[in-house]
């Protein structure tokens, strides 16, 4: 962490900050300028951000986590995964993704959906989907385009956020997404 500028009795103020590695805070934490973090930061209290907060990858508040905005590429129908969510055992994961879509180069075909899922794991069991994925919405301009879609990884525990353009068509996304997990274990 850099520029630490001062401390009382469980809040911690800081004028920028750059996390590269696992820190964790107690108290109450208090951003003036930028807060970077490359890996993993805790709080345990309040965060409060004045300037710009930038993530790599995960933000979790409570029960809730948000993946940040990230970047994927198709060149078909075929699926790419965008990013995975992990399924612990006794555990159930809803899960909403949203992603757009754009064709690289020429005739300017576009994608904006929304899916919602419910994913389950037992005791020694695998990760699967109750019912099917809800498309929230879709705005598209090719009816071809297979979008976005979530699906269960049994090989990995994993919720897969997948998306595919159509046949022969190159585009480049960005997707992100929420989720909530609720543990028995």
């Amino acid at each position: 962490m850099t520029q630490f500028r001062e401390r009382h009795q469980g809040e911690h103020y800081f004028d920028k900050i750059y996390v590269g590695y696992t820190s964790t805070l107690v108290g109450n934490v208090s951003f003036t300028g930028s807060l970077t973090v490359g890996t993993n930061l805790a709080v345990t209290g309040t965060v409060t951000v004045t300037g710009t907060a930038t993530f790599s990858s995960t933000i979790e508040h409570g029960d809730t986590s948000y993946v940040v905005p990230t970047s994927a590429s198709t060149t078909s129908s075929a699926a790419v995964t965008a990013f995975t969510v992990s399924v612990s055992e006794n555990s159930a994961v809803g899960i909403t993704a949203t992603a757009v879509g754009r064709e690289s180069g020429g005739s300017g075909e576009h994608y904006y959906g929304k899916v919602a899922g419910l994913f389950k794991r037992e005791t020694a069991g695998n990760v699967t989907e109750v019912g099917s994925d809800q498309a929230l919405f879709t705005a598209i301009n090719d009816g071809n385009w297979v979008g976005l879609a979530l699906a269960a990884d049994t090989g990995t525990q994993t919720i897969d956020v997948n998306v595919a353009s159509s046949a022969s068509t190159t585009a480049r996304w960005r997707v992100s997404a929420e989720y909530t997990v609720v543990s028995t274990a």
